[in-house]
């Protein structure tokens, strides 16, 4: 992979840490271990792909080193960020409001400002 073999178990072990990945042994001898996806790190997924498809939009300028496709068809996809409950994409206009757990000071600074 192109990587010291410390920093890649570094990596995976704060990924494990975090809850991103479990360790689950696939071999007893010799002892082997593969990292899968947690809820939580399957949930992180929809973030991937959006950071994609803003590398590809801003940071790409020979070309798309890595496509997103539709596995049926092969074709291209964009990602957008839409609300889950009415489907309305949320590319511009949504506020950013304190939530129940948010300190004053928290609450201060959200109310100064108009969007995201």
């Amino acid at each position: 992979m192109g990587i010291a073999t410390n920093t890649l178990t570094r990596r995976l072990n704060d990924m494990v840490d975090g809850g991103l990945l479990q360790r689950q042994a696939y071999s007893e001898k010799p002892p082997r271990h593969e990292y899968v996806l947690t809820n939580l790190g399957r949930s992180f997924r929809p973030v991937l792909l959006m950071l994609v498809a803003w590398g590809n939009e801003n940071f790409a300028p020979e070309g798309r080193s890595v496509e997103l496709v539709d596995p049926v068809t092969g074709l291209p996809v964009e990602p957008v960020l839409v609300d889950k409950a009415t489907g309305r994409a949320l590319a511009e206009g949504v506020k950013v409001v304190a939530g129940p757990a948010a300190e004053a000071a928290l609450r201060r600074r959200l109310e100064q400002r108009k969007t995201l």
